[in-house]
């Protein structure tokens, strides 16, 4: 398993590629409302994710945990995916 350090590392670069993606199409179609609520839900998975890496729950197994994390990380990225695409 990697380490806290550097699993904070991929939430924050994947978190900081998806907020210049969202900020540079919004500012090219001029859609500034839509790309605030898609920013602001960007902000709130790298918070979210940040917390449960430095905060486990105790008595659970690292492994499981950390597969329930990804699993959850890769829904939410995959949902903030699909709205910058809906940005229109």
């Amino acid at each position: 398993m990697a380490s806290r350090k550097d699993l904070k590392k991929v939430v924050r670069s994947i978190t900081s590629e998806l907020f210049i993606v969202a900020y540079c199409k919004g500012k090219e179609l001029g859609k500034a409302d839509q790309t605030a609520e898609v920013l602001k839900d960007i902000i709130d998975v790298e918070e979210d994710f940040i917390a449960r890496i430095s905060h486990t729950e105790p008595g659970q197994k690292a492994k499981a945990y950390y597969a329930v994390f990804k699993k959850d990380f890769d829904e939410r990225v995959s949902g903030i995916i699909d709205k910058i695409e809906q940005l229109k």
